[in-house]
């Protein structure tokens, strides 16, 4: 079954996004969002990360801390740790 997972960031909350999911990203993902300009890129990019680990957690049911992804700069990111099937 395919799923879409969309999300309206108009009304996030930023430094409550940021407490939470800052600590899970990667260094690369971190520099990212650093360099981003503006409370709604910054709101797009935090939400696109939570909804690629919330996807990945309730398909594997890992935690979402668990999700490490490299980021190249122009490149869709790219998943460090995957679960290895039995």
């Amino acid at each position: 079954m395919n799923q879409l997972w969309l999300s309206d960031t108009r009304h996030i909350n930023l430094s409550a996004l940021q407490k939470q999911l800052l600590p899970m990203l990667g260094r690369e993902e971190a520099a990212k969002f650093e360099s981003l300009k503006g409370v709604q890129r910054r709101k797009e990019y935090l939400t696109s990360r939570a909804l690629m680990r919330m996807a990945l957690s309730r398909h594997y049911q890992l935690d979402l801390a668990h999700w490490q992804f490299t980021q190249a700069k122009n490149a869709p990111p790219k998943l460090l740790n995957p679960v290895q099937q039995a």
